[in-house]
């Protein structure tokens, strides 16, 4: 007959043998590249008792420009964000 404190050091180094090993995680974020942390200057009012429609239209026009290079740039980062969340979920 098999000696109970034998049959116990023989189930402790069984659940010992079987544990789960630790697991080192590493996270890599990718950086954000530069060009994306700036945006367009806005451009400067034309003076209201000088500035031309020409004038005005130039300024509306270069206006969207910086707006949507802004966008741009915040969607481009929004995107490496949400990817980098998805890949670590």
């Amino acid at each position: 007959m098999i000696h109970p404190r034998s049959l116990l050091l023989l189930l402790l180094l069984g659940c010992t043998s079987c544990a789960p090993q630790p697991v080192a995680t590493t996270l890599v974020v990718a950086p954000i590249p530069e060009p994306l942390l700036t945006c367009q200057d806005a451009p400067d009012v034309p003076d209201p008792g000088t500035a031309t429609q020409r004038d005005v239209a130039a300024f509306m026009v270069h206006l969207w420009g910086s707006w949507e290079d802004c966008t741009g740039n915040l969607a481009a980062i929004s995107e490496i964000v949400h990817k980098q969340q998805t890949e670590v979920h």
